[in-house]
């Protein structure tokens, strides 16, 4: 597909850069392979108006190309602790951590189930200071499958709150 430059680097970032760095990319890196393909500039898809002036003036577009790219989805991205009936959870818990992307990891966790942040991030081999804007895609997900297998996270307010959401929305569990 083609997306814009300013969305494939969006897509694409890596953990440490705070600007690009963002949930819905963190869930891409997760769920597929992202490959780029090609670069076209913009002025391959832009005509020139009556008066001989590109119809779209050059100063509103976001950036010089339109990226062509091949988004391959993983084929062990669900398991037996991430299922298609949690996966929302997941996305809820991106979406938290990654609001703020210099907040510490462990006061995220401190803040879902108070105390089981140190216990957790020992499990994963994470640093302590370690901020939610630095954690691999990978690392989320193990983090994700740690939290599900985790008695303490059950009772979590991050699960009740999903629940809320999926009831609302009208999805069934």
């Amino acid at each position: 597909m083609f997306i814009s430059e300013k969305e494939y680097k969006k897509l694409t970032a890596k953990p440490g850069n705070l600007r690009y760095y963002h949930a819905l990319g963190v869930l891409w890196q997760m769920a597929c392979d992202i490959q780029l393909l090609h670069k076209e500039p913009w002025s391959s898809f832009v005509t020139t108006s009556k008066t001989g002036t590109l119809a779209i003036q050059r100063s509103i577009l976001p950036n010089d190309h339109l990226c062509l790219v091949r988004m391959t989805p993983h084929r062990d991205l669900f398991s037996r602790s991430l299922t298609t009936a949690n996966s929302a959870t997941l996305v809820l818990m991106l979406k938290q951590c990654l609001a703020k992307r210099k907040a510490k990891l462990l006061d995220r966790l401190d803040s879902w189930s108070p105390g089981s942040g140190h216990k957790i991030l020992a499990q994963l081999e994470l640093p302590e200071d370690i901020i939610t804007g630095h954690v691999y895609p990978e690392e989320y997900k193990r983090l994700f499958e740690v939290m599900e297998q985790s008695e303490e996270f059950s009772q979590s307010w991050l699960y009740e709150e999903v629940l809320e959401n999926t009831k609302t929305i009208g999805f069934q569990i």
